[in-house]
């Protein structure tokens, strides 16, 4: 099947040279007010999709694996990061959906393409990764009290939104992945 498809046109991939990283980074700071945070290049975050229980076979015989507390369903634990138009660059499903974002996030090679930024790039994501110097992510707990975190956290905000907004414009254009 994947022959018949037309090669590169499908295919999903972050930017490669200088040009390409620098239109992602222009997109970013038009999104951010006062163009505060100017080196953004991608929004990251997890996605889960449900599904049904798989059986024992087809979860190496761990179907408990695939069940999310959280989301108090069976799914898979996807990772994506968009641009600022709201596309998809990368998006990879990675693990069953009791894993967390974090642990999911390293078993990809997101972190791999993030680590390799230029410098003073970086991709924006929530609490639930680790921050580095490539990738941003919101102050929590007592943390948000201080007025400049405060400031940092909605000026980051202003970027992460961009990954729920695709996500979003994902499940509603194809509505059965609200479902199991």
């Amino acid at each position: 099947m994947s022959d018949l498809l037309p090669q590169n046109r499908w295919e999903l991939s972050a930017p490669r040279t200088p040009v390409e990283w620098e239109k992602k980074r222009k997109g970013f700071a038009f999104k951010s007010a006062n163009q505060v945070l100017k080196g953004c290049v991608g929004a990251l975050d997890g996605f889960f999709q449900p599904t049904i229980c798989p059986t024992t076979k087809e979860s190496d015989g761990f179907p408990r694996a695939y069940y999310s507390g959280h989301y108090q369903s069976y799914g898979l634990n996807c990772q994506a990061m968009c641009n600022s138009r709201l596309r998809f660059q990368l998006f990879t499903v990675v693990a069953p959906g009791q894993t967390n974002d974090a642990v999911t996030y390293e078993a990809t090679g997101l972190h791999d393409i993030i680590d390799k930024l230029p410098s003073g790039l970086y991709v924006a994501g929530d609490a639930a990764y680790v921050l580095t110097e490539h990738l941003l992510v919101p102050f929590t707990g007592s943390c948000r009290q201080d007025p400049d975190r405060d400031s940092y956290n909605f000026y980051l905000s202003q970027l992460r939104i961009r990954i729920e907004m695709t996500f979003g414009l994902l499940t509603t254009k194809w509505r059965c992945l609200r479902k199991s």
